[in-house]
Parts: C-alpha cells; structure tokens; sequence
C-alpha cells in the first residue's frame, strides 16, 4: 500500500493489487495542505502528517480519526522525521526543531537555526545527525547531540571564467547508505546531480548534469551505488554515483514530480506529483507496476511495508505481461463463418496476407483530347480544304487566292474559338 497526500488536506491509501483508491481520510481545506508525513510506529498503524498551516497531526489509519498534536510547530513543512522517540521538523525559514513526540512531555524543544532558507531536511539512516540544504544554503550536516556547530559545512565550488560565484540552489537530498551518515547526494535547481563525502573534503566529489530542467527529488537505494531523482518535467532517472552517468528513464509522469519513495525492501518505488497519478515502478525492469488517479495535485507519498500484497502483484502484472507476448491462437473456422464471408455473387474476401500486398501503381497516360475540341478542328480543316478549291477555279491569280484564303482561314478560326 501507499499513502499519498494532496493539496487540499486528504490523505488517501491506495492498493497496488487493485489499482483504485480503498481509503481515505481527512477534510478538504487549502490551509490542511499535506506538505510531509512520516509513519509513527513500526505498526503503521498511524501517520504523522505535517499541514501547510504549521500544525502536526496524527491520523490513524485503521479508524480514519486526525487528531492535531502540536499547533504552530514551524512556517511550512520542509522536513519531518521520527526517530528515537526524537521528532525532528523543520520549516522554510531554516529552524530546526527537535521535541518529544509524546505532546504531554515536559522536555525542552532545540531550536536550531540550521539554514538560512532550507528546501529540504533529512534524518540520517545510522544516527541523529540530520542534512539541511536549500536555496543560497549549501549543505550542512548537524549532530542532534551536539547543536553548537554544524558537523560538516559543503563548500561551494570555484568560481566561474568571470569570477563570480556559482548560484546554489538545493531542492533535496538523501543520505547514502553504507556512508556512515557522512555521504549525502543533493538535487539542485541547475539540473545537477552533487555528491558530498564528509570524510574527503567539503566541496562535492561529483558533479553531474542529470536532467534538462531543474531536479525536485531524490532517493537513494539500498544498494548505496545508485539514485532515482525526478525533475519538474516529469523525468524519473537512475543515476550511479560512481561515474555520474543516467542509467535509465522511468517513463508515465507528464507533470513535475514531487515526492519519491522507496519499499523498505522489496525493489520498488512510489512517484507522484502534479499529474495527479500516483504510480508505483520496478527497479530493476524500470516498468510500471501500478497507477492509480488520484483527483488531487499530490505533494508526498509514503510506501509501507507490506511485502505480501506486492509480491502478488507483481505475479499477477508478469503473468499479464507474458500472457501479451504471446500471440493468439487462431480457432478452427467452421462452415457457418465461411458462409458469411461469402457473398452472394460467390465472390470471397481475399484473406489477409492477399489484402495487405501492396497494389501495383497505374500507370499514367496521356488523357484524349476532348469531343468538341477534335469536331471543331475537322470543321475547319474541311471549310479550308473547300475555300481552296473554289478559288483555284474562280481566280487565275494563284498567290492572290491563297493569301485570300489564308486571311479567311485565320480570321474564322479566331471567330471559333
């Protein structure tokens, strides 16, 4: 199952084995905008979910009941995150904030100021440092134990052959399995694909130009070699990190791409965004597995999971798509269908391998002069052959006949046509 939330506040799940929508909670309202959500418990029984007004809230997803858990946490959801019983948020204005998820604690919220205008924030996978980046605010990772200093500060690159600073802009990122927390991939404004490695050095080890308009999102695979990122023309790719090279397309979106997540374990991810399509991919045939219309302009998705109902649909998509390959069988024609295709002339259709041979060209000839035309040139021809008859036997004078008659001749053919 993936949960997929729009702008106008509903949170909708949707079942990969159906193809439709089997629930849906919450009331529509503009200032509800479902802007991040996060699974509370390993269960998956609730969902947190981070709405455009700044409030927190909890919804469960067995009973369908939304309850707020905390008003005004931040201006804008850019960032939500659950770990350790340590819930970390964080707004558009750059502050950081990490809170017990428990709302009757008395444990004293960390502020932190972590960027100066932040797109994105993530959790690391290992330990409770957390990556903020966003537009003029390169990366910077913090350690939630210790908020005096960032851990680590990117460095932009050189500047250009004008000597002037390169522009940053950085609309997500993800943390890289097996790096130790210490590896984040971004996805920048300028169409580029930037890996930073904290044990290195501060500027970017690769730099890579992924799409032709500017990148939304990012994700990383398990496998800690490879990334999917999606742009905001509807362009999902696989991207290695090694070599920076595009592996392959995931073809379907036709608007801006939103929100990617991944299974926990089987190879499939979840993509939505501006179409309003929610679909759901296969890593490793990159094909569609599922998509499902969803009515509202979806801004995050978050699979569960469910190992079970995936793996059946999977069966059940292969065997369709074997069943396609293969070609009909012909069944036997009996004497009642040859009947039909039999008129009553007695002529038969020609079958189709007579009927899709190419037919010869005619060949082009010169059209015959029309009726009226010829009769008007035999009438002429005759009335000269007369003229010059008579005059040769009226008039002595040869060469005066003839331009008498060739006079004649010219003024009634003129009067003819």
């Amino acid at each position: 199952r993936v949960l997929y939330g729009d702008d106008t506040g509903l949170v909708k799940c949707a079942a990969a084995e159906k193809g439709e929508v089997v629930a849906r909670w919450g009331v529509q309202d503009r200032d509800r905008e479902v802007l991040a959500m996060a699974y509370r418990d390993a269960a998956e029984s609730q969902v947190l979910l981070g709405w455009k007004n700044g409030s927190l809230a909890q919804c469960n997803t067995e009973t369908g009941d939304i309850e707020v858990l905390f008003e005004n946490v931040c201006a804008g959801f850019k960032g939500l995150a659950l770990k350790d019983e340590n819930l970390f948020t964080c707004g558009t204005d750059g502050n950081v904030s990490i809170r017990s998820i428990d709302p009757q604690s008395e444990r004293v919220v960390t502020q932190i100021k972590a960027a100066v205008h932040a797109e994105a924030m993530r959790v690391g996978l290992e330990s409770n440092r957390f990556a903020v980046a966003g537009k003029e605010s390169d990366l910077r990772i913090w350690d939630a134990e210790k908020t005096d200093a960032p851990v680590f500060k990117a460095k932009n690159v050189k500047n250009d052959n004008l000597n002037m600073q390169v522009p940053v802009w950085i609309r997500d990122l993800a943390f890289v399995p097996g790096g130790g927390d210490q590896v984040v991939a971004t996805a920048t404004s300028y169409h580029e694909l930037k890996l930073f490695d904290a044990r290195e050095k501060a500027r970017p080890v690769l730099i890579s130009k992924v799409f032709e308009s500017s990148a939304s999102c990012i994700a990383a695979l398990p496998d800690g070699r490879t990334v999917i990122m999606g742009d905001v023309a509807g362009t999902i790719r696989l991207v290695d990190l090694r070599t920076g090279q595009v592996q392959g397309n995931f073809r379907g979106p036709a608007g801006s791409v939103r929100s990617l997540s991944l299974h926990p374990t089987l190879p499939y991810v979840a993509a939505c965004g501006l179409d309003r399509f929610g679909r759901v991919y296969d890593l490793k045939t990159r094909r569609t597995r599922s998509k499902v219309y969803l009515k509202q302009r979806l801004n995050v998705c978050l699979f569960s999971s469910e190992e079970e109902v995936v793996r059946r649909v999977s069966h059940k998509l292969d065997r369709s798509l074997t069943m396609r390959m293969q070609p009909r069988r012909r069944r036997p024609e009996s004497s009642r269908s040859r009947s039909r295709r039999t008129r009553s002339c007695g002529r038969r259709w020609p079958s189709p391998a007579i009927a899709r041979r190419p037919r010869p060209r005619r060949q082009q000839t010169r059209r015959p002069m029309r009726a009226p035309m010829v009769l008007t040139l035999t009438l002429s021809t005759m009335v000269m052959l007369v003229m010059l008859l008579t005059m040769a036997m009226t008039m002595p004078s040869w060469p005066t006949a003839l331009c008498s008659v060739t006079t004649t001749t010219t003024t009634t053919s003129r009067h003819r046509l």
